[in-house]
């Protein structure tokens, strides 16, 4: 082994287990990296049942146009809140949650409620055992 060289053919086993995607053999023959796809970890931005649910709910309050998940507010240190629902002509956002979420989603959305105090912000949840909405108006 020459300084700075690494050669192939003298790879050891340990080596070659490791780092499979390099060697075809055990004669240590080069190949092109088979790699799989990035896994995405983007979210999908299509609403899932309870969102639908609640769309069909503003519709039978007659409210104003609504738009599911299309206005995006800045916060602080780079983050970002993206309502489920959004109603401009009441500067109205709503953030629509099942029985179980996560504490870092209504502390996002209290984050924006104090950030834009110039909108309101609600928290809606259903109870499925009656089939009522209970909203929760989030202060700034």
């Amino acid at each position: 082994m020459k300084s700075g060289h690494f050669d192939l053919a003298q790879a050891g086993a340990a080596t070659r287990r490791r780092n499979p995607q390099i060697f075809t053999s055990h004669a240590g023959t080069l190949i092109a990296a088979e790699t799989k796809p990035p896994r995405r970890i983007r979210q999908d931005k299509s609403m899932n049942k309870l969102e639908e649910a609640y769309g069909r709910e503003l519709e039978r309050q007659g409210r104003g146009r609504q738009y599911p998940q299309a206005i995006t507010l800045k916060l602080a240190n780079g983050l970002r809140y993206t309502a489920d629902w959004a109603i401009p002509s009441e500067r109205l956002f709503i953030e629509v949650k099942g029985p179980i979420f996560r504490d870092d989603a209504v502390a996002k959305l209290k984050s924006a409620a104090h950030e834009h105090p110039w909108a309101t912000f609600w928290l809606v949840w259903k109870d499925d055992r009656y089939g009522k909405w209970y909203t929760q108006i989030i202060e700034p």
